[in-house]
């Protein structure tokens, strides 16, 4: 007959936590300096990421490069409108910093921090375009009555107040848009 003798089963080990896992997995391929300058402890925004930094940083550069024309319409077609306000837009449209910055700077504020939204205040004088100031971490509210204010520096603003740039309209409310996954986890 064919009996089997019983064995002795050796103790099971714990298991090994995800964080040994992927700490053994870095030790095989990064240097420790290395697997220290990417590892985090919690939350980490993708905008912090370096790849996502220079991804942004270049699609903000291209965009940022292109002339801004003032067209007007005619019966003959489109015409490139030569004036104060298209110099302005052009050339200077900001005070503290340069066309290529200013627009940069909406750039990189819609595709990262923004969610899709970057606003802009402009601000006259003696009725006439004299600066246009970036609102840096400026949101929109909702009203509850189909429209939005936007907050920034504990102000309120209306949006006829304030030039809004949207990467993409959302669903639902077609003004303000709510980042690339806002539609996805919200129910």
């Amino acid at each position: 007959m064919n009996q089997r003798t019983p064995t002795r089963r050796a103790a099971r080990r714990p298991p090994r936590l995800r964080t040994d896992l992927s700490q053994s997995l870095a030790a095989c391929l990064l240097s420790s300096e290395a697997w220290e300058s990417i590892q985090t402890n919690g939350y980490a925004s993708l905008a912090d990421s370096p790849d996502v930094a220079a991804a942004v940083g270049a699609i903000a550069d291209v965009i940022s490069s292109a002339p801004i024309y003032l067209m007007r319409n005619t019966p003959e077609g489109d015409v490139r409108e030569r004036s104060e306000l298209s110099r302005f837009m052009d050339i200077k449209p900001y005070s503290l910093g340069t066309r290529k910055s200013f627009i940069s700077w909406i750039v990189q504020t819609m595709l990262t921090i923004g969610d899709g939204n970057a606003f802009v205040l402009p601000l006259t004088q003696d009725g006439y375009l004299a600066d246009l100031v970036p609102m840096p971490g400026a949101f929109p509210v909702d009203d509850g009555a189909g429209g939005y204010t936007v907050q920034w520096q504990g102000q309120a603003f209306r949006p006829d107040q304030v030039l809004h740039f949207i990467l993409r309209l959302g669903f639902g409310n077609e003004i303000i848009h709510t980042g690339f996954f806002g539609n996805i986890f919200c129910s």
